[in-house]
């Protein structure tokens, strides 16, 4: 048997009142829970018992009833050895607390302290798709029933032999005979076969965990009332569930980020437009790029999880996995689709009745007037001659900027690439007035798409993708003809048409955030606004000088062009008011910009995509700036800048002859 109550107080069993309370106050401060706060989770939990048992037992003995009553069952017998005066309720108890228990309930006086089950901490892994949006999970969870056999008791229905000791009340431990504890020397016991006694049996048991939405990896969910079982009528304990997010194949969490594939059927992965892609089970509106490939990500802006207590959202990334129809497909499609691959061409049309316009020739140089009517024969012949004119030498060094001149394969490579592209313009042109069948501009798109991708190894690109997005854009909408730039991104135009490389233009700035055009006829605001939201949907309407369309894009890329609507000559502001120079440009006069003539010429971008790009000419983009630097009501700097722009342009020029 245990230490009674007297020794767990460190006193005699005769000791007073005074002296149960002193002993009560030093053992309550040794093994207060607050004094061991620091300790380690067993050492507390070591300390909270001895400080229960230090109170249950100051609780009785102070107590003169009480006292009385628990002597009567734990008196000090006067030999070694238990008595077997003892009533079986206090025999069959194996501690000082289970006997006064036991004898409690014998007289029916009080009832055991109701004792709450422990808590139960398990993680559990979710998919991506539960994160974002929430749903029911089914996880196991390692609980310690109430034993069925007993209800919980740990006692049996019926007395039984004990099976330590055979039934003797006693066993030979090799030494010595021992006293058997199981059955108290009885040789029978109620304890419980199924549990041994604890009224437990360890299982396990199927929970089902309500996952809300927007769920980040490391947040706890709690189940209340399903931990472990309480004993003498005490409550259940909690679940407490902690959430991982797990990675299954493509499909994964990065930070608020969402990653998914999606499927893009090849038709729409190779036109683009609008389309609806399954995720998750719910359709998704995303716009696909022209020609996007498999392995793209589309990006869905604040699709992803949403962060509430720090106020953020994710994006959700779509890779494009591309689906190909299955089953027979009919021949006339089989015809089409070998013809796109251009492994099949198309058969001669029937000759027409009426003579069909002569196709634009590739140029490095042209009039105003000829972006808006065919190229006659004549035209054609003069282009093709210039184009294989001996290109002049041009100085290494003007003002600051390097010039390098393209090689002879590397020219031709060029050349090559910008017939293909007109071929192409043509074909449009054809189609648009109906001469030219679609298949027939399809076949030479695709045509343009092998040059595209041969470019990026033959030709050294130097043209910006947002650039070559707007011209594509512009030519949509069927009013690129009628554009001209007159900034510094002309010097784009130059140098493809002079077949030279400007190579420190991107270390020198010499291409900003900003592009300006000069508008040759008027063109709708909203016309405007279709085609740069194709090219960029960020793009929004800026204010800006009077007369001048302005737009700006979620990067800061602005675009101008001036002369599209009306008002171009009203209030003149000063750029030093402005970041442009449309006040500067207004004043010298859109007519003198345009009258020397345009060039246009096909420019690259550096993964290989052409556009078509008109400029003024060499001559006027020099004497504008040339002017510029006169002008003392700019900032030195600018004056000095306009300078070096204006021997740039002269140098360039060189290579470059606009038609009057």
């Amino acid at each position: 048997m245990t230490d009674n109550y007297y020794s767990i107080l460190g006193i005699e069993e005769v000791a007073s009142q005074d002296a149960i309370q002193k002993a009560y106050r030093r053992l309550a401060m040794k093994w207060h829970p607050d004094r061991h706060h620091d300790k380690t989770a067993d050492d507390r939990r070591k300390a909270e018992e001895k400080f229960k048992t230090v109170k249950q037992a100051y609780e009785t003995l102070s107590d003169p009833t009480k006292r009385r009553d628990y002597d009567a069952i734990w008196g000090v017998p006067k030999e070694e050895g238990e008595d077997d005066s003892m009533p079986w309720w206090a025999r069959s108890a194996r501690t000082p607390e289970e006997a006064f228990q036991h004898a409690y309930r014998a007289y029916g006086r009080a009832k055991p302290t109701p004792v709450r089950g422990e808590d139960i901490h398990i993680k559990v892994a979710i998919e991506v798709q539960t994160a974002l949006r929430g749903g029911k999970v089914t996880v196991k969870v390692p609980i310690d029933e109430r034993c069925a056999s007993c209800h919980g008791t740990g006692q049996a229905a019926t007395i039984h032999l004990c099976q330590k000791c055979g039934g003797s009340g006693h066993y030979f431990t090799g030494k010595k005979w021992q006293y058997c504890k199981s059955c108290d020397s009885m040789g029978h016991t109620r304890d419980c076969t199924a549990c041994d006694g604890t009224g437990r049996i360890k299982g396990s048991r199927s929970l089902e965990v309500t996952v809300p939405p927007n769920t980040l990896p490391g947040r706890k969910l709690r189940l209340i009332g399903q931990g472990s079982p309480g004993s003498n009528g005490g409550e259940s304990g909690d679940v407490f569930c902690t959430i991982s997010v797990r990675k299954e194949g493509k499909t994964y969490l990065k930070g608020l980020d969402v990653y998914t594939e999606g499927r893009v059927d090849c038709i729409s992965a190779m036109l683009g437009g609008t389309r609806n892609i399954d995720v998750f089970g719910q359709e998704y509106s995303v716009t696909i790029p022209p020609g996007t490939g498999a392995g793209k990500s589309l990006k869905l802006s604040g699709l992803g999880l949403r962060d509430a207590q720090a106020g953020k959202v994710g994006d959700l990334f779509i890779r494009v996995i591309i689906d190909i129809p299955k089953g027979k497909i009919a021949e006339d499609r089989l015809v089409h689709l070998r013809r796109f691959a251009g492994l099949e061409t198309e058969p001669a049309p029937a000759p027409a009745a009426a003579q069909k316009p002569a196709r634009r020739q590739t140029t490095r140089h042209e009039n105003p007037g000829a972006a808006d009517s065919p190229a006659t024969p004549k035209q054609s012949a003069k282009a093709a001659e210039e184009a294989k004119r001996p290109r002049p030498a041009f100085a290494p060094n003007v003002a600051g900027y390097h010039l390098r001149r393209l090689a002879e394969p590397e020219y031709d490579s060029y050349l090559a690439a910008s017939q293909v592209f007109a071929d192409y313009e043509a074909s449009v042109s054809d189609w648009r007035h109906q001469i030219q069948s679609p298949q027939k501009a399809v076949e030479i798109r695709t045509k343009v798409k092998r040059e595209e991708d041969a470019n990026r190894l033959l030709i050294d690109g130097r043209a910006p993708v947002i650039l070559i997005e707007l011209l594509d854009a512009f030519r949509h909408e069927n009013f690129a003809d009628k554009l001209a730039v007159i900034g510094n991104y002309a010097f784009l135009a130059y140098s493809a048409a002079a077949g030279v490389v400007i190579e420190d233009a991107g270390r020198s700035g010499l291409f900003g955030k900003r592009i300006q055009f000069i508008a040759r006829k008027p063109i709708g605001e909203s016309v405007i606004m279709k085609a740069l939201q194709r090219a960029d949907s960020t793009f929004i309407r800026s204010p800006g000088h009077v007369g001048k369309f302005s737009a700006r894009n979620e990067t800061g890329f602005v675009v101008d062009i001036i002369g599209a609507v009306a008002s171009a000559s009203a209030a003149v502001i000063p750029s030093s008011l402005l970041t442009d120079e449309c006040a500067e440009i207004i004043e010298f006069g859109i007519g003198n910009l345009l009258r020397p003539g345009l060039v246009s010429a096909v420019i690259v971008s550096k993964v290989g995509r052409m556009e078509r790009l008109t400029a003024i000419s060499p001559l006027a983009f020099a004497a504008y700036k040339g002017w510029m630097a006169t002008l003392r009501t700019l900032p030195k700097d600018k004056q000095e800048n306009s300078a070096k722009l204006a021997a740039l342009a002269k140098e360039i020029g060189k290579g470059v002859v606009a038609n009057a």
